[in-house]
């Protein structure tokens, strides 16, 4: 766990780094699973699919940004598109 030993920190990406780093990369992936929870339940008074299909966008937005800083791997991406392709099918049957 020790990889700084003096952290030089003066970007705010190089605090989310350090955070995942020291967490051995629980960070990323502990911030999607609470904006995934925290706007499902934030816009679930709409219903559960419009709820469902926000959440999955926006947390596939802060995947992809934190993706660019290597915060999560490739798996946690892809983990995010299925949701979010799980949201469109359940938004397009719904209609049906």
């Amino acid at each position: 766990m020790g990889y700084f030993t003096d952290p030089n920190i003066t970007r705010p990406y190089e605090l989310l780094e350090y955070a995942n780093t020291t967490t051995e990369g629980a960070f990323g992936v502990t911030v999607i699973m609470c904006v995934a929870i925290i706007t499902f339940i934030a816009l679930q008074k709409d219903g559960w699919r419009p709820a469902f299909m926000a959440s999955a966008f926006l947390t596939g937005i802060t995947t992809i940004i934190l993706r660019l800083v290597n915060a999560v791997n490739d798996g946690v991406v892809l983990l995010t598109l299925v949701a979010i392709v799980g949201s469109l099918a359940t938004m397009w049957w719904r209609d049906r």
